[in-house]
């Protein structure tokens, strides 16, 4: 199980030898309408794509089979759906939104039980007037759930088990965006959307300010090597920042026009990166802070991996497109 096989690849992860990778499209699944936010539930091997109505009187989360890359179930949920978190653990898949159809604006989390495929739940975050909610990412070990919440300028801490807000965060100044946490050693990644990156540490309630960039956008980190990347979604060439565990950077990897999302193989040590102006996939060797591929013709805006499968799922335009990792 991943569950077991995280912690126990720490340990070797950095004695491998990783290979030159060259990613491969495996298919390309089509929608109606431009889609948003994906995200993977390794342990049921289940993909989860988050598809806007634009006006319709719901929106819908379609579950693409891993094993067939096909989509076999599509579910409703309210309407403005915008990216997905999945806690592996629980079975429970936690999409960030905000209804912009309506004034004041509802954001609020959706949650969906991953084995009825249903919505079994709505949380209000906030219906102050702003960015709306731009980030989710839960702790599966502590069945909590993080939300960037822009309009307050704060990231919102949810319960998975009552399906209420307990705390929040005050973040520095900025818009909080895609933000990621690290469930072993309970650090919270915050980017800023300008030069800021915040730095929780959930268990000693300290805060720390990392500059980076000018336009950072998504992080996301490896639970092995405990290495954090972060995209600096400027437009034109542009980079990834590399930050050890604490925050102080490695190094900064040279990427393509205005990278966006991104997301990390534990066990390949693989980081792949979206380039939403060129459409395409950079693969990073998380060893050598490399670039090893690149992919194009892939429209690309949001990212997840499958580590243990080896695929990358990256959502953008009106497609889902699957790759292979090697």
């Amino acid at each position: 199980m991943l569950k077991s096989k995280l912690p126990s690849v720490a340990c070797v992860v950095l004695g491998l030898v990783t290979a030159a990778a060259a990613q491969t499209v495996k298919t390309q699944i089509n929608f109606p309408q431009p889609v948003a936010g994906v995200a993977v539930n390794p342990f049921t091997d289940l993909i989860y794509v988050v598809e806007p109505s634009f006006g319709g009187p719901n929106d819908t989360l379609a579950v693409v089979s891993g094993k067939t890359d096909q989509v076999i179930a599509n579910i409703s949920v309210p309407v403005g759906a915008y990216l997905p978190a999945v806690d592996w653990l629980t079975n429970k898949i936690y999409i960030a939104s905000c209804n912009t159809s309506e004034d004041p604006t509802p954001c609020f989390v959706t949650v969906v039980d991953g084995r009825k495929n249903e919505v079994v739940h709505q949380i209000p975050i906030t219906s102050n007037p702003g960015n709306g909610l731009l980030g989710i990412t839960v702790d599966p070990f502590r069945d909590s759930v993080y939300v960037a919440n822009a309009s307050d300028g704060v990231v919102d801490i949810i319960s998975g088990r009552t399906h209420t807000i307990i705390s929040e965060l005050s973040t520095s100044e900025g818009t909080p965006t895609g933000l990621v946490v690290n469930p072993f050693n309970q650090l919270l990644y915050v980017p800023l959307g300008n030069s800021t990156i915040d730095i929780f540490n959930l268990r000693k309630k300290e805060v720390r300010e990392v500059t980076f960039g000018t336009a950072t956008s998504f992080a996301a980190v490896n639970l092995s090597t405990n290495n954090l990347y972060v995209t600096d979604s400027v437009i034109g060439p542009s980079t990834v920042g590399v930050f050890d565990r604490s925050g102080t950077a490695i190094t900064s990897v040279p990427v393509g026009d205005t990278p966006y999302g991104l997301d990390v193989d534990p066990f390949t040590n693989l980081v792949f990166v979206s380039s939403t102006a060129l459409n395409e996939i950079t693969a990073i060797n998380g060893k050598t802070n490399t670039v090893t591929s690149t992919v194009s013709g892939v429209p690309a805006t949001f990212v997840a991996v499958n580590p243990v499968t080896e695929k990358v799922y990256v959502t953008g335009g009106n497609s889902l497109t699957v790759l292979t990792e090697k």
